[in-house]
C-alpha cells in the first residue's frame, strides 16, 4: 500500500488546527504521514501539533523560527518518506475520503497528479466552489496548463493535489522562498510541464477557510512578488505553445493591475506608481488578447484608471455577488 505524505506549514492557527488535524487523521486512506513544519508560531499551535504527535505515531513535528510557507513547505520535501505527497493549509479541512479518492483516480489514469474540487468558506459561512466538471477522470498536459493560466480555470493552489515521488524526484523541486504570493501556482506547473498529464476527481474534499487578514486581501512589499512569480511562469510558457504564453502575459497584466488596486488602497504611493509602469509591460498583449472578453478587458481597464473608486464599487459587488477578482 502506498505511503502519503502530507505536509502542513503552520502558524499562528491555533483556532483552526484541532480540525484541521482531525480531518487528516480520520482519513479512510491510513498509511499516511503528517509533517507538520511550526514556523516560528506565537500561540498554542505548535504545542497542539506536539500533543496530537504523542498520540499518532504517524505525525511528525518540525520547530524553525519564522521564514514563511514555502521554508516550510521545503522542510516537509526535504524529510518525507512516502510515495505521494499532499498539501494541507493548517486553517483548512478536508473531507474522510479525499486522499483515498486522489490516490485511486491518479493510479487509475496512471497520472503523476490527481486533484480534487475545493470549497471557500468566509466568517464559517460557503462563500464559492470551484469545480470542472469537463474534466473528470483525466486531461493532457497542455489543455491542464490552460485551465490553471485561466482566471476562472483550475486553482493553482498545491492543497487540492496529489503528487507521485517520481515527478517531485525528477524535477528535484521546491519552493522558491523569495516568492511571497503564488509560489504554489509556479510549483504547480513546473511539476505539470514534466508530467505525463493530470487525472481528477469532481468532489467537493478540500475546504479552504478564507482570512479576512489573509494576503489574497492585503498588500505589503512581500506581495510585489506575485509578479516575479508570473515572470517565471512566462519565462517556462516561452517553451510551449504561442497560446500559453498570451494567457501568461494577460494574467501578469492582471495581476498587476490588482496590485495596483490593493497599493492605493493601502495608501503606498510610491508602490502604486511602480506597479502602474510596471503594468504596461503586457498591456498592449492584453488589449489585443483573443482569449480576453470585451467585458472583461474593460473592466480591468478602469480598475487600474481609477483604482480608489472601482475598489469601493468591487468590494461592494464582491460581498453581494460573491465575485472573484
Amino acid at each position: 500500500m502506498d505511503k502519503i505524505s502530507i505536509i502542513i506549514p503552520v502558524y499562528n492557527v491555533e483556532p483552526y488546527i484541532i480540525k484541521c488535524l482531525d480531518s487528516i487523521i480520520n482519513q479512510t486512506y491510513t498509511n499516511l504521514e503528517l509533517l507538520c513544519i511550526n514556523d516560528g508560531s506565537t500561540d498554542y499551535g505548535g504545542k497542539i501539533c506536539d500533543e496530537y504527535a504523542m498520540k499518532d505515531n504517524r505525525i511528525k513535528v518540525f520547530h524553525q523560527h519564522n521564514q514563511g510557507v514555502s521554508a516550510a513547505r521545503n522542510v516537509g520535501l526535504n524529510n518525507f518518506t512516502g510515495d505521494y505527497i499532499g498539501f494541507v493549509d493548517s486553517d483548512d479541512w478536508i473531507e474522510p475520503e479525499m486522499f483515498e479518492k486522489l490516490h485511486e483516480t491518479a493510479v487509475k489514469h496512471n497520472k503523476q497528479i490527481s486533484f480534487c474540487s475545493v470549497s471557500s468558506y468566509f466568517n464559517d459561512q460557503l462563500y464559492k466552489v470551484w469545480s470542472y466538471p469537463e474534466l473528470e477522470g483525466e486531461t493532457s498536459t497542455i489543455n491542464t496548463l490552460e485551465s490553471l493560466l485561466s482566471p476562472d480555470g483550475i486553482k493553482g493552489s498545491v492543497c487540492n493535489k496529489l503528487f507521485h515521488i517520481d515527478l517531485i524526484t525528477k524535477a528535484t523541486k521546491s519552493f522558491d522562498t523569495d516568492i511571497h504570493y503564488c509560489e504554489d501556482l509556479l510549483f504547480c506547473i513546473e511539476l505539470l510541464i514534466k508530467s505525463n498529464g493530470i487525472s481528477y476527481a469532481p468532489e467537493v474534499f478540500y475546504h479552504y477557510y478564507a482570512l479576512e487578514t489573509g494576503a489574497v486581501w492585503s498588500f505589503n512589499q512581500k506581495r510585489m512578488t506575485e509578479l516575479r512569480a508570473w515572470q517565471d511562469i512566462i519565462a517556462l510558457m516561452e517553451l510551449q505553445t504561442g497560446k500559453l504564453l498570451g494567457l501568461a502575459k494577460n494574467r501578469y497584466f492582471e495581476a498587476a493591475v490588482n496590485l495596483v488596486r490593493l497599493a492605493a488602497r493601502a495608501g503606498e504611493k510610491t508602490s502604486k506608481a511602480i506597479l502602474r509602469e510596471e503594468s504596461k509591460r503586457y498591456r498592449s498583449d492584453y488589449l489585443k488578447s483573443p482569449y480576453i472578453p470585451f467585458k472583461h478587458k474593460l473592466k480591468t481597464m478602469i480598475m487600474m484608471l481609477f483604482p480608489v473608486l472601482s475598489d469601493k464599487i468591487w468590494l461592494s459587488l464582491k460581498k453581494k455577488y460573491r465575485l472573484e477578482w
